[in-house]
C-alpha cells in the first residue's frame, strides 16, 4: 500500500474518531431499558415499550428523552395511588359511558394498560400502529404513530373504530404524561388562552381545568354574553406545550380540533405532577329537561365522525420556550397553506378608524334613530386625518344597515338619514380615490326577533334536546349557517358589489363556531366553520378583500384583516403570565388589531402594549356626542367623539409609521421577560424593541428607556 493510501486511511479514522462525537445522529442510538427502536429520521428517534404500550422520543441534537409514560419513582410521586400509578404508565385515557346509563355522572375511564386491553402492536420503518382492543366494553380502535422529519404524528381513524352496542365511547386523551414536570423542574406548560399564557410548575396547587379549542360548545346567548363581561378568552389556535429546562415541545391538534379539549392539570391534581395534554370529544353531553333531575346531563347517542390527529414538534436549546413554540407553528401554516401570506407584504403599518353610522334608540312607543356619523362626515373626518399624515387607512363602517348598529338580519339597506345608497357610494368613491380600504362590517350569526324576516323554529340553531337557542327574553337567536349562507348571499352580494366597497368585516366568524341539532340542516362545529370560511371566500371572490372579528386558526387561510385579537389571556388564578403567542404566529402575514384605543381605561399603557404586541393603531369613532348612546345596543360604548381623538389617532398613526414601521413586515421571532414590567420584542430583521411600563428608567444592552417608553434599536444597533 502507498503512502498516499495510507495517509488517507488514517486520515478517515481521525475523522471517525474525533468527529462524530460532534454529530450524535452517526451514533447508533442505545435504547432506554424496555423498549426497542421503532422509527428514526435525522433528528429524532421513536422507540417503543412492548410490555406497557408506550413509547418515547429521543431527540438525537442533545439525546434528551421524551416519556409518553412515567413512573411513581422516577418521578418523584411517591405514595400515588393504583388508579393514578395506571394513569401515569398510560399511552391514552380512554372515557366510556354505558347505555343503561348513559349519563354524565356515570362516565368511566379505562387506562390502556394490558390488564385492560388487549393491543396489537404493527411496526413500520415510520412508526408503530396499535390495535386496541377493550374486550371488557367491546371498543376497538387503532392508534397509526409515524416518525417524519422533526415531528412525531398521532392519528385515531375514525373508520377503524368499533363500539359494542350496550357502551359508546365519550372521549380519549392522548399521551397525558408526556412532559409531565415535578414542582422543582425549570418551566412552564403553555396553553392558548387568549393572546398566550404560561403556567409554571408549582407545588400542589391542584387546579385542573379544560379549556376547549375554539371556545365552550355549550350554545346559550346569555352565557356568551357572560363570558365577554367577565373577560373570559378563548383558544383560538389548536396548541399547546410544555418547555423544560432546555428542551420543549410544541402539540398541533391537526384534525378533530373542533371536538377538542386542551387540558391542564396542576401538581397536586391527583398527581404531584404538572402536565398538559389534549383531550378528543366523541360524543358530548346535554341537559334533557324531561328528566327529573334537569341537572343530569345525558350523553348523545350519535358519535362525532371524523378521523382525529395531533403532530407533536420537538425544540432544544434557544428555541425551546414559547417564542421557539410560535416561529414552528408560523412554519407550519405557512407550509399547509393555512394562512394568508401576502397582505402583510403589500403596504406598511396601517391606521384602522371605524365610524359607528346609526343607532335605534329605545323609546317607550317608537324607537328613534340616531345618526352618529353620516357617509358624508365620515370622509370628512378621513380627509382631516389624510392631511395630518395618516397615509394608509383601513376604514371600517358598523351599523350601516337601515336600522343601525345590531339590527339584523338587516344586510343590505343603507339609512337615509345617514345620507342613503348614494352617501354610502359617495364615500366608497372617496376611499378610493384616496387607496383606503373600506369594509362594511355585517353579522350572520346573531339575529333579533324585533326585526324578523327569518323564522324562529326553521332558520335559528335547536339545541340537542331539541328547544330553540335563545335568550331570556327569548328575543335574540342564532341563525344557522345552511340557512344564512344560502337566503342572504346571492341577493345581497349584488348590493355589496354596487357600493363598490373593498370588503366585508365579518362579525363573530372568528369567535363563535356551534353545532345546531336541527333536523331540516344539522351542522357540526368543523361545518359551520366551512360555511364562514365559504363567506369569506366569498368576499375576497367579489370584493377583493375580508375582514373578521376575532382569530380562530380556520379564518387565518383567508382573512387579510383581524378585529379584537385579545391583548390578554382570561387572568385564571392557575395562569402566571400573559405571553404574545397569537401575535407571534400572525404578525408580519395578516395586520390585526385590538378592541379600539379610545376604548381603554388607560390609552397611554394600551399604546405600549400595541407596540410590545405588534398591534396597528385602531379606533373607534363617532361624529356625533357617544352620550347618545343612552338606552340602545351600542350604550356600552364610550368616548367616540371624533374631536378628542382624530389628533391622538394621526398622532399614533405617524410615530408607528416613523418608529415601528420598519418592522410591519418582519415576524416577531422573540419576546423576553426581562425584569417586572420590562419586555425585549424581536424582529425577523434583528430589530428590538424594548418597552417598558415602569415609572422609571430601566438600562438595557447600554441603552436608557424611559419611564412608561419603548425603545427601538434597528438591525445595526441604531435608536430609532
Amino acid at each position: 500500500m502507498n503512502m498516499k493510501k495510507r495517509m488517507i486511511i488514517v486520515l478517515i479514522v481521525i475523522n471517525m474518531l474525533f468527529l462524530w462525537p460532534v454529530y450524535p445522529q452517526a451514533y447508533e442510538m442505545q435504547a432506554p431499558a424496555g423498549y426497542v427502536k421503532s422509527a428514526e429520521t435525522g433528528s429524532l428517534v421513536l422507540y417503543f415499550n412492548r410490555n406497557e404500550y408506550t413509547l418515547c422520543v429521543e431527540d438525537k441534537r442533545n439525546g434528551y428523552l421524551w416519556y409518553a409514560a412515567v413512573s411513581s419513582v422516577s418521578s418523584g410521586a411517591e405514595g400515588t395511588n393504583e388508579v393514578n400509578i395506571k394513569k401515569m404508565k398510560s399511552l391514552l385515557q380512554v372515557s366510556y359511558v354505558t347505555n343503561s346509563r348513559p349519563y354524565l355522572e356515570n362516565i368511566t375511564k379505562a387506562g390502556s394498560l394490558p390488564d385492560d386491553v388487549k393491543v396489537v402492536p404493527g411496526l413500520s420503518r415510520e412508526g408503530i400502529s396499535l390495535a386496541y382492543y377493550y374486550y371488557k366494553i367491546g371498543l376497538k380502535f387503532t392508534v397509526e404513530i409515524v416518525l417524519k422529519e422533526d415531528f412525531l404524528d398521532i392519528r385515531i381513524p375514525m373508520e377503524k373504530i368499533e363500539e359494542n352496542n350496550d357502551f359508546r365511547l365519550v372521549s380519549i386523551e392522548i399521551m397525558p404524561m408526556l412532559g409531565a414536570s415535578k414542582d422543582d423542574d425549570k418551566g412552564y406548560l403553555f396553553y392558548p388562552d387568549g393572546s398566550g399564557a404560561l403556567m409554571k410548575f408549582k407545588e400542589n396547587s391542584q387546579y385542573a381545568f379544560e379549556l376547549p379549542v375554539f371556545g365552550t360548545d355549550k350554545v346559550d346567548i346569555d352565557n356568551y354574553k357572560v363570558l365577554d363581561k367577565q373577560g373570559i378568552k378563548q383558544a383560538m389556535l389548536p396548541v399547546f406545550g410544555v418547555s423544560r429546562e432546555s428542551n420543549a415541545f410544541l402539540a398541533v391538534i391537526t384534525k378533530g380540533e373542533y371536538d377538542a379539549t386542551i387540558n391542564i392539570y396542576q401538581s397536586g391534581s391527583d398527581i404531584n405532577l404538572n402536565r398538559i395534554n389534549s383531550k378528543f370529544i366523541y360524543r358530548r353531553s346535554y341537559t334533557d329537561p324531561r328528566l327529573k333531575d334537569d341537572k343530569r346531563g345525558v350523553i348523545e347517542k350519535e358519535i362525532i365522525g371524523s378521523d382525529r390527529s395531533l403532530r407533536y414538534f420537538f425544540l432544544q436549546g434557544n428555541e425551546a420556550d414559547y417564542s421557539g413554540m410560535a416561529n414552528v407553528y408560523r412554519e407550519y401554516l405557512i407550509k399547509n397553506g393555512l394562512i394568508n401570506k401576502s397582505i402583510g407584504k403589500k403596504d406598511g403599518i396601517p391606521l384602522g378608524i371605524d365610524f359607528l353610522i346609526g343607532v335605534k334608540q329605545k323609546r317607550i312607543l317608537f324607537d328613534k334613530y340616531i345618526p352618529m356619523t353620516t357617509f358624508r362626515q365620515a370622509s370628512e373626518i378621513l380627509g382631516v386625518l389624510l392631511k395630518q399624515g395618516a397615509g394608509r387607512i383601513q376604514v371600517g363602517l358598523q351599523g350601516w344597515q337601515g336600522e343601525g348598529y345590531g339590527a339584523y338580519p338587516d344586510h343590505s339597506s343603507s339609512p337615509g338619514k345617514a345620507g342613503g345608497t348614494i352617501g354610502l357610494r359617495e364615500l366608497s368613491e372617496f376611499a378610493r380615490e384616496n387607496r383606503l380600504l373600506l369594509f362594511l362590517q355585517d353579522n350572520y350569526v346573531d339575529v333579533s326577533g324585533d326585526y324578523g324576516g327569518f323564522s324562529k323554529r326553521r332558520d335559528v340553531v335547536c339545541q340537542r334536546n331539541g328547544f330553540v337557542v335563545t335568550d331570556l327574553l327569548k328575543k335574540l337567536f342564532i341563525l344557522n349557517p345552511v340557512i344564512a349562507f344560502g337566503k342572504y348571499t346571492g341577493s345581497i352580494m349584488k348590493d355589496y358589489r354596487s357600493y363598490n366597497i373593498d370588503g366585508i368585516k365579518f362579525e363573530k366568524f372568528g369567535r363563535v363556531v356551534y353545532t345546531d341539532y336541527q333536523k331540516e340542516n344539522p351542522v357540526t362545529r368543523q361545518e359551520t366553520a366551512a360555511y364562514w370560511e365559504r363567506f369569506m371566500e366569498m368576499s375576497i371572490k367579489e370584493l377583493g378583500h375580508v375582514a373578521v372579528d376575532g382569530g380562530n386558526a380556520y379564518v387565518l387561510k383567508n382573512a387579510d384583516r383581524l378585529y379584537k385579537v385579545p391583548v390578554s389571556d382570561s387572568g385564571y388564578l392557575f395562569s402566571d403570565e400573559s405571553v404574545p403567542f397569537y401575535q407571534m404566529v400572525v404578525h408580519g402575514l395578516i395586520p390585526y388589531s385590538s378592541d379600539p384605543g379610545n376604548l381603554f381605561y388607560d390609552f397611554s399603557r394600551q399604546k405600549l402594549q400595541w407596540v410590545e404586541y405588534g398591534y396597528m393603531p385602531y379606533f373607534l369613532l363617532t361624529y356625533a356626542t357617544s352620550s347618545l348612546f343612552q338606552h340602545t345596543q351600542a350604550e356600552e360604548l364610550y368616548s367616540t367623539e371624533y374631536r378628542d381623538w382624530f389628533g391622538i389617532a394621526s398622532e399614533t398613526y405617524r410615530e408607528f409609521d416613523s418608529r415601528l414601521g420598519n418592522t410591519w413586515n418582519q415576524y416577531m421571532t422573540g419576546h423576553e421577560k426581562l425584569d417586572e414590567g420590562f419586555y425585549m420584542v424581536t424582529y425577523s430583521d434583528k430589530t428590538r424593541i424594548y418597552v417598558n411600563y415602569n415609572d422609571k428608567a430601566v438600562y438595557a444592552g447600554g441603552h436608557i428607556v424611559r419611564p412608561m417608553d419603548y425603545l427601538v434599536i434597528d438591525g445595526g444597533g441604531n435608536e430609532k
